[in-house]
């Protein structure tokens, strides 16, 4: 579980860099200003994701199925995913 978790932080941390980046880029250095604004509605879009929709799976395969998949590997398995996508973010 620690693995998902610290992937999700990651990506929110390399989102709110990559945004200031950007506006660093865009407006100079004597204009610029951080921005972490957009912190708190990612950690709700990317926590929420994250840990939401293997629990909705999970119950959902719970009722359906009669597979032995459980929270915690459907959350492993479905985090582990995300780490492409912190390479996305920096490109």
């Amino acid at each position: 579980m620690y693995g998902p978790f610290w992937i999700y932080t990651t990506l929110i941390f390399l989102l709110t860099f990559s945004e200031n980046l950007h506006n660093y880029l865009l407006e100079g250095r004597e204009n610029f200003e951080s921005d972490f604004s957009n912190v708190p509605p990612s950690c709700f879009v990317i926590y929420g994701v994250g840990f939401g929709v293997p629990l909705a799976l999970s119950f959902v395969m719970k009722l359906l199925t009669s597979d032995k998949l459980y929270f915690k590997e459907i959350t492993c398995i479905y985090g582990y995913s995300f780490s492409c996508f912190l390479l996305c973010v920096l490109l």
